[in-house]
């Protein structure tokens, strides 16, 4: 029985011997095991951080964006702005410039009827060398009178045609036509 006793102890010493090299070997394996582990954990981590710098490149990116948007959204509105208060001065200045056209064109029929007038009463006076002192002067009024009201006419219709006419424009338009309504009431009052 004794053979047979140590028989049973050299299996189970043999058996033990296998199960230490298996355990050896799955040891060696969960060593390589978690070396992989710790590999992937770093490359976790550095897979964690090139995200965290694209999401803040990308959160740079997009309030870059919304800046931009939001300042272009500005100017748009500031261009509707511009645009309306260009449109509405416009339609002020072509509403002042037909009353103007109104008004200067009575002037000048009353200019006319005026000339007509004392063109008749020249007629009748006696003094001829007065008469052809009045006709010149008359001749050179109405002659004025023409030359202004072509220009007023010409000045009209380039405004028609004109309808980009720009804020920095108009107060040297306004001086020029001043400047004619001047000329305009100076000559009725010259006689």
């Amino acid at each position: 029985m004794s053979s047979e006793a140590g028989t049973m102890e050299a299996e189970k010493v043999l058996k033990l011997k296998e199960k230490l090299s298996e355990c050896r070997l799955l040891r060696k394996q969960l060593l390589k095991e978690r070396e992989l582990w710790r590999i992937k954990e770093r490359k976790i981590k550095e897979l964690q951080e090139e995200l965290r710098v694209e999401i803040e490149a990308n959160s740079r990116a997009t309030s870059e964006f919304e800046e931009k948007k939001k300042t272009l959204k500005e100017a748009l509105q500031a261009k509707r702005q511009s645009v309306r208060q260009v449109k509405k001065a416009l339609d002020e200045f072509n509403a002042n410039r037909d009353r103007e056209f109104a008004y200067k064109g009575a002037q000048i029929a009353n200019a006319s009827g005026r000339f007509d007038r004392l063109h008749a009463e020249l007629g009748k006076k006696i003094n001829w060398s007065e008469a052809e002192a009045e006709r010149d002067y008359l001749d050179k009024l109405q002659s004025e009178i023409d030359e202004k009201w072509d220009n007023l006419i010409a000045f009209l219709e380039t405004c028609r045609k004109n309808s980009k006419i720009t804020d920095d424009v108009k107060p040297c338009l306004r001086v020029h036509y001043d400047a004619y309504i001047k000329t305009l009431k100076s000559m009725g009052g010259s006689k």
